[in-house]
């Protein structure tokens, strides 16, 4: 799950997106509050189960959008000896704030802390700030792209030796850019398409990154409730030199949310 920087913002389902001339006045505040389960399950010569949980709340206005998101996911697999094992744990909570949200330019300031069990990451926090321009915003589809500058702290594990010691985990701070591109789109009037896409290099060094993607398709159950099919991935550049089997993980989940 983007569960990382992929996944440092919540995606919502198949909501109208509000044309310009529907803008609500300065004074009017607009609260929705997310939440969400999904999960799959394997079986077979292998069993494997992954579930995942979401939550957000949101004040809207003119003036200022201000999110607040959790996101937890966690895998468990049969092992040799027939017992099920933890083999992915993560979580991330995001804040963002955005300044006159329904402008063609608007700014945003952002902030995250996260945990990453297999892409070896015991902490991250990070936050920046950045300018988001907008193509199209006609009540069917929205298309932006955001590019920000964000500092970030991490503690982090060490590769291990097999058999030998476990090394002291080190504590790194450094700067990134951000660029994020999202397209969403209702495909008919229950039925919504949403990606977004996320790269993160280091300034010091283009080769060093984060990227992430989440692609979905919603269907509306009833005017709160909708099924959601999503195809997750995050990168990680530098985590199989702290001792992780891959760079990136996927998932393809399938679960509801719903709009309190």
């Amino acid at each position: 799950m983007l569960a990382s920087a992929a996944l440092a913002q919540t995606v919502s389902g198949p909501t109208p997106l509000p044309a310009p001339a529907s803008v609500p006045a300065a004074r009017d505040t607009t609260w929705v509050r997310t939440g969400g389960v999904s999960g799959n399950y394997l079986f077979g010569n292998r069993e494997q189960a992954v579930l995942a949980a979401r939550a957000g709340v949101q004040r809207r206005d003119s003036t200022l959008t201000v999110r607040l998101d959790g996101n937890f996911l966690t895998s468990f697999s049969s092992r040799d000896d027939g017992n099920l094992g933890m083999d992915r744990r993560n979580w991330i909570v995001s804040a963002n704030a955005d300044y006159r949200p329904y402008g063609q330019r608007s700014q945003f300031a952002f902030a995250s802390v996260e945990q990453n069990f297999e892409l070896r990451i015991d902490r991250r926090v990070s936050g920046g700030i950045g300018e988001k321009l907008t193509f199209v915003r006609d009540g069917i589809t929205r298309s932006d792209v955001s590019l920000g500058l964000l500092g970030e702290r991490s503690v982090l594990p060490q590769a291990r030796d097999s058999g030998g010691p476990v090394p002291p985990t080190i504590t790194a701070s450094l700067a990134r850019l951000s660029g994020r591109f999202r397209y969403l789109r209702l495909l008919t009037t229950r039925v919504g398409f949403d990606h977004v896409s996320w790269y993160r290099p280091e300034v010091r060094d283009y080769r060093r990154y984060l990227a992430s993607s989440s692609t979905s398709l919603t269907y509306l159950l009833t005017k709160r409730t909708r099924m959601r099919i999503a195809l997750d991935h995050e990168f990680d550049s530098q985590s199989r030199s702290r001792g992780a089997r891959s760079n990136g993980n996927g998932n393809l989940m399938f679960g509801a949310d719903s709009r309190f």
